[in-house]
């Protein structure tokens, strides 16, 4: 979370984006940094405005959580979600093809400087 911005706040502009795309139906963050930029305050205020947090210990780790929870999201809803990732790690453009190959709406949210692979396995691209 960007330090000069509440969490509630960016958690909001989040979830607006979101709602572009269809209703937001789970919401989760991950990370592979041992303590996020506000600490536990941030991990409850996560918490409260609903997000799910993961802690990753290994940025592998992260990228593989994130790939597995969005493969068992994809099965458990068979009608093609949409899902929006918003990650600049080059390590879920496999996943992130496979669903899109599969019918599965991807939304990918990244800096525009990301790789042109991330921004190929996706559906739509937001730059953030």
């Amino acid at each position: 979370l960007p330090s000069e911005s509440p969490t509630y706040e960016t958690v909001h502009k989040i979830t607006d984006k979101a709602h572009e795309y269809g209703r937001v139906t789970l919401f989760r963050a991950y990370s592979d940094a041992p303590e996020l930029v506000n600490g536990e305050s941030a991990r409850c205020d996560l918490l409260t405005a609903g997000v799910s947090f993961v802690n990753c210990r290994q940025v592998e780790s992260k990228s593989n959580a994130i790939s597995v929870d969005m493969l068992v999201y994809a099965m458990d809803h068979p009608t093609p979600p949409t899902l929006v990732v918003i990650s600049d790690d080059s390590l879920l453009i496999y996943a992130c093809s496979i669903l899109r190959m599969r019918k599965h709406r991807i939304v990918v949210v990244s800096p525009s400087n990301a790789s042109h692979h991330m921004q190929g396995g996706a559906s739509a691209f937001v730059d953030w």
